[in-house]
């Protein structure tokens, strides 16, 4: 007989099983590389190009770039384990045990936000090495973590809808790659957001990560944005709405 446990028990046993599972050795190095490389090899390489934006160096402007970028990676690739949990018929076991669907989509989404928290502390730690500037106090702490947290939304959820959309690991992988090119490049993590092309602006404009990297460079170095209200305002509901299609997506799995 199963015995009885209480709803915050279980989720809290599913975050803890979730998270573990992302944070392996492969996973922290391949998060980590990757946003350190643009740190200090485009950053330092492309100073003499680029010497400095919105009245920021360019190493500054890309290092908390790179912290965005991070939890964009990180909560994408750690809403991914639903793919792997349904293909290895883990999902089926998990709803067999004292567990139902509303406490298996909490932990994802809470193990989405913790992983996603996690990269980016570190390379927001590493990236002082590089920045000028820097605003540490209670308030733009909060504000980094708010933001981070709202980023990690979006991304886990959307993480999350394409795992139950496509069918192979291959496809998955695919996906996956080719929206982190189309997130990062097409949004404030390198350059700024404005353009003359009208199309290319709107791209910008609404990315929720160019809200992130906005919101990271308004908290960690006071840089200026044209309206940081009605960025978080967008990314509320652009998480919201992603995180309505996963939970609704995983409600529609049959067993």
């Amino acid at each position: 007989m199963v015995p009885n446990t209480s709803f915050a028990r279980n989720v809290v046993a599913l975050t803890r099983r979730n998270f573990r599972a992302s944070l392996d050795r492969e996973f922290l190095v391949i998060q980590l590389v990757l946003p350190l490389f643009f740190i200090f090899v485009a950053g330092f390489g492309y100073t003499l190009i680029v010497p400095g934006v919105q009245g920021i160096s360019y190493e500054t402007f890309l290092a908390t770039g790179a912290i965005a970028m991070t939890v964009m990676s990180s909560s994408m690739l750690s809403g991914t384990m639903i793919w792997f949990d349904r293909n290895f018929r883990m999902f089926e076991q998990i709803l067999m045990g004292p567990f139902t669907r509303m406490q298996y989509i909490l932990s994802v989404i809470l193990s989405v936000i913790l992983t996603g928290l996690a990269s980016a502390i570190v390379v927001f730690l590493v990236s002082l090495i590089v920045s000028s500037g820097v605003i540490l106090n209670i308030v733009s702490i909060l504000e980094l973590f708010g933001s981070l947290i709202l980023g990690s939304l979006f991304f886990g959820g959307f993480g999350i809808f394409v795992s139950l959309r496509v069918k192979s690991s291959e496809a998955l992988a695919a996906t996956m790659n080719l929206m982190f090119f189309v997130f990062t490049f097409l949004s404030s993590v390198f350059y700024p957001s404005y353009s003359r092309y009208l199309p290319l602006r709107l791209i910008f404009q609404v990315n929720p990560l160019t809200y992130i990297a906005d919101l990271v460079r308004i908290s960690v170095v006071g840089l200026p944005s044209f309206n940081p209200q009605a960025e978080v305002i967008a990314l509320i509901l652009e998480g919201a709405l992603m995180i309505y299609l996963a939970s609704w997506s995983i409600n529609k799995i049959e067993l």
